[in-house]
């Protein structure tokens, strides 16, 4: 039992630090994550060109941060300055349904369902300062989470050590090799995740081309990557496009057809694309992918959704030769 208490002090370290200072935590949890998400990258990297791991990592890094700035610097302004104009294209929209719908419209009460958009939108334009400034302190939080996930895949293995070193020796290469085991799960959960993702852009893309609307592969690469967030990733990424058809004119057509293509998308995702190429990448079954999301948003919200999947084939690929044991023992097989 002594052998245990440096792992026990370890965990009880983390406690206190999730009570007392939960902000710390947040940025400290938060750069595990990006650095279990980027890790593969990285060792890609390094193992293809040969490179030292400071050098690696710096590449995905730098990398990462020229998409990112490229994307917010091609979206954000058509976005803000979308949105001071939206009024404007909401009262041609609200003319086209009520010329489509006829005695309906009013029937269904249209016009006041109008009105109550036009003044949200008015809100949210007159709040963007405020929501600025609601958000920087967030986007601080995470950009420090970001700076400090650098620090844990350039330094992986004097990490890994460390932690090794907590647990009893004679336990080590049996936690060394669930680890493993668990490491290959999330790598494969990566993979299959940035593969959804690729395909959902492509797709995105092609059918944006199609209908003629702006802009179709820099929409395509925003609803690609917003489709790694569960539930809220779809909406946020078909809200660009939808604000530059409102934007350029309000065709009610193109702006049903906006709204179709995402959702039809994210139905695919939902039902046929993530079960099917989750069960392919990690193991699980279909049914037990939709309960696993279902179970860790019920229980941690937005991070137990993106979570649910590969906690759920780590633990499995750490009880599975566990449960092939037993049942050879029960077999009475050599």
């Amino acid at each position: 039992m002594i052998d245990w208490i440096p792992a026990a002090c370890f965990l009880l370290f983390l406690i206190i630090l999730y009570i007392a200072l939960p902000k710390v935590f947040f940025i400290a949890a938060l750069g595990v994550f990006f650095a279990l998400l980027l890790k593969p990258l990285v060792v890609k990297i390094q193992q293809e060109w040969h490179l030292s791991g400071t050098k690696s990592t710096a590449i995905v890094y730098g990398l990462l941060g020229i998409l990112l700035v490229g994307l917010l610097a091609l979206t954000l302004p058509a976005i803000f300055k979308s949105l001071s104009h939206i009024q404007e294209q909401l009262v041609q929209v609200e003319s086209g349904i009520a010329q489509l719908a006829g005695p309906w419209y009013h029937r269904l009460n249209g016009q006041e369902f109008f009105q109550y958009v036009q003044n949200r939108v008015y809100a949210i334009t007159q709040g963007l300062g405020t929501l600025f400034l609601k958000t920087a302190e967030t986007f601080l939080l995470v950009l420090a989470s970001f700076v400090l996930s650098f620090y844990f895949i350039r330094d992986r293995q004097t990490i890994g050590l460390f932690l090794l070193s907590l647990f009893p020796f004679s336990r080590r290469e049996k936690i060394r090799l669930a680890a493993g085991r668990a490491q290959i799960v999330w790598e494969r959960f990566v993979g299959g995740q940035l593969f959804v993702a690729f395909i959902i852009g492509t797709l995105e893309t092609i059918l944006l081309l199609f209908a003629g609307i702006p802009y179709p592969f820099l929409f395509g690469i925003i609803g690609g990557l917003s489709n790694l967030i569960p539930y809220v990733g779809p909406f946020l990424g078909a809200v660009p496009p939808v604000i530059t058809v409102l934007y350029q004119g309000g065709n009610l057509y193109r702006l049903i057809y906006t709204v179709l293509i995402f959702v039809l998308v994210q139905q695919l995702d939902n039902w046929f694309l993530t079960p099917k190429i989750m069960k392919g990448r990690i193991g699980l079954h279909p049914v037990v992918t939709i309960f696993a999301v279902l179970i860790g948003a019920e229980l941690l919200g937005l991070w137990g959704a993106v979570l649910a999947v590969p906690v759920t084939g780590m633990i499995l690929s750490i009880f599975n030769p566990i449960t092939r044991r037993i049942q050879k023992d029960e077999t009475g097989d050599d």
